[in-house]
């Protein structure tokens, strides 16, 4: 079983991502997504990825245009996520720099679901590791102060922030529903917070 079988992956996009679109992509395919629902805010984006991204392996790409006159954060809370909830068990939302990592548990996130079947969030914690120069990619890292999650899709009503899901319990909507914290499992998600120096200054300005 792959790591992120039956799970997808919501993320967004902007031109900053270009140089590592394609890594973050294949990443996500080997580890066995097959949808990858993409949020982004104007057209040369919508474009680009249309054009560009290799779907070889992929079941489907959706590619959402979110308002682009407010706070990126605050437009992924608008992401529409009745179109997308049928179409995997799980799902995983991270941004372009978090890659998912098995530390060598084992353990898949369908897995962890099972586990924790009273509960509709995992929290995926962040293992912080920036890169400044080659060869940081491969040193270690430090804990992020927090992560972020994996819903079960037919439980998630709305993104609530860039960190968690309002999702449904017991036929009530909740929007501080537990999020299992699965760390200790050996799941991560390695933030290459930034790819490089360049990367950092766009961050920071």
């Amino acid at each position: 079983e792959s790591p992120l079988q039956d799970v997808q992956i919501l993320t967004r996009f902007c031109a900053a991502e270009i140089p590592y679109w394609h890594a973050f992509v294949e990443h996500y395919k080997n580890l066995g997504v097959r949808n990858l629902h993409v949020c982004v805010e104007n057209g040369q984006d919508y474009q680009w990825l249309q054009r560009a991204t290799d779907c070889n392996g992929l079941e489907r790409l959706t590619v959402q245009t979110l308002d682009s006159g407010i706070n990126p954060s605050d437009a992924l809370e608008q992401f529409n996520l009745d179109a997308i909830r049928e179409f995997s068990p799980y799902t995983l939302m991270v941004d372009c720099d978090e890659y998912f990592v098995d530390l060598g548990s084992g353990y898949s996130l369908a897995k962890l679901f099972s586990i924790f079947a009273n509960s509709a969030q995992l929290q995926i914690p962040w293992l912080m590791r920036p890169i400044l120069q080659p060869g940081d990619e491969l040193r270690g890292g430090f804990w992020g102060h927090v992560g972020k999650p994996a819903v079960r899709s037919e439980q998630m009503l709305a993104v609530e922030t860039d960190h968690g899901f309002l999702v449904s319990g017991n036929g009530l909507a909740t929007s501080r529903a537990p999020a299992v914290p699965v760390f200790f499992f050996g799941c991560v998600l390695v933030h290459f917070w930034g790819r490089s120096f360049r990367d950092c200054l766009i961050k920071v300005f």
